[in-house]
């Protein structure tokens, strides 16, 4: 969570990297999702992930509207397919002002 205090639109992304080693990730959907405030409805991305490369998720930002001062709730997320994985590295978050 981060707390917005200037109103204008704002991107989430994630910068990882799936290891060598790591398994479980391929064919499997990645969801980078947003929203303001507790009760907000997210919006999201969704994206695929490849062993050994360093990339920065979604491809496209995932552009969300502030209108004053709002708490912005954001995540990386793939609980849904039910396989074990491993090896992902979260290398950071970034949470920016998209220009006008």
């Amino acid at each position: 969570m981060v707390h917005i205090t200037k109103a204008m639109t704002y991107s989430v992304s994630f910068e990882v990297k799936v290891k060598e080693e790591g398994f479980g990730w391929n064919g499997t959907d990645v969801l980078v999702m947003a929203k303001i405030g507790k009760t907000g409805k997210y919006k999201f991305k969704v994206n695929n992930l490849s062993p050994g490369q360093n990339i920065v998720i979604p491809s496209e930002p995932l552009a969300i509207p502030v209108v004053g001062p709002s708490d912005l709730h954001f995540g990386l997320y793939e609980v849904w397919s039910g396989k074990w994985k491993g090896g992902l590295e979260i290398i950071k978050a970034v949470v920016q002002p998209l220009p006008l």
